[in-house]
């Protein structure tokens, strides 16, 4: 169905008035002057490939897409962050060419043109765009390690694998929670773990499944559903979100948001600003490093906090 609404905006762009209704097994085309001849020179366009790397035109295509709603964050997304969590899923342009070509090639799904800040956008916006509001970071005095070599993180998990509890949390793309970075705390100390420059992530996944070695999240859900599409298991798991609301009751004031519960156990105010950032820049700001970081120290106090659960109920 992506490949064909993909193929819709494609046909659209060469073919001139025509309305192509796309489906997901058929593309029918429609005009009032249009013959085979033409339709044939237009899927002969299509076979160029400067058409699917044309970045502009991507992004000119975005900016039409129909505005679903399709995140709880996308009333605060700026129009650009916006655009590419409709695209994800609205667009396919590497399996379009793919199913053109026969070919993989090397093109994305969601072109990087459709994330470019548009003249539009800095017009439209309600204060002066920057990478991050806020670059720098709060005062720390835990030690932080970064994680970006397969060599390094056979090293921290060589260290981590004998470590009782885990801190456990990810920060992912706003759209389709691509994994951008893991972050692991022990009472010591906390890692941060870069996906993306790191080709082997075997050892992680043999460290999540550690029975000698309880993760702790917030919303295990969400983890899980992330780290799985990798083909990761995580198990055992102290859930927090679970345990907050066995002790406070599901309708609790204020609802079991990290945020709430650290706030309502810990006395702890965290600031969530960062949370809808873009976490596939490199570097990372000081600001977003310090906030993932401090998303997985919280968890082992919050844990310590809050109430055991019932036997068997959620761990």
């Amino acid at each position: 169905g992506r490949i064909n609404a993909t193929l819709r905006y494609a046909l659209e762009a060469v073919g001139g008035d025509w309305k192509v209704i796309p489906d997901n097994f058929f593309v029918k085309v429609r005009g009032e002057h249009l013959d085979e001849a033409q339709l044939r020179a237009a899927i002969e366009r299509l076979s160029d490939l400067e058409l699917w790397e044309n970045e502009k035109l991507w992004a000119e295509i975005a900016t039409d897409l129909p505005s679903y709603r399709l995140s709880k964050f996308q009333v605060l997304m700026p129009p650009w962050i916006e655009r590419e969590v409709v695209a994800s899923h609205l667009l396919d342009v590497a399996g379009a060419w793919r199913f053109l070509s026969g070919s993989a090639g090397s093109l994305s799904r969601v072109p990087e043109g459709v994330r470019a800040v548009s003249a539009a956008d800095l017009e439209g916006a309600e204060r002066p765009i920057v990478v991050e509001a806020t670059t720098s970071a709060p005062a720390r005095t835990r030690p932080l390690v970064w994680v970006r070599s397969d060599a390094e993180l056979v090293d921290a998990v060589g260290e981590l694998q004998d470590a009782e509890l885990l801190g456990l949390d990810v920060e992912t793309t706003l759209g389709d929670h691509s994994l951008c970075l893991v972050q692991l705390a022990t009472p010591e100390r906390t890692w941060l773990i870069d996906p993306l420059a790191i080709d082997d992530l075997s050892p992680l996944a043999a460290l999540l499944a550690d029975p000698k070695v309880r993760k702790v999240i917030h919303n295990a859900r969400f983890e899980r559903g992330v780290l799985g599409r990798l083909g990761m298991t995580i198990e055992p798991v102290s859930d927090t979100l679970e345990r907050s609301r066995q002790a406070h009751g599901r309708k609790a004031e204020g609802g079991h948001s990290l945020r709430v519960a650290c706030e309502r156990s810990l006395g702890l105010f965290l600031d969530k600003g960062p949370q809808t950032s873009d976490w596939r820049q490199r570097p990372l700001s000081p600001a977003q490093w310090a906030y993932a970081a401090l998303d997985a120290e919280v968890l082992l106090p919050l844990l310590a906090a809050l109430p055991s659960p019932q036997l068997g109920l959620f761990d």
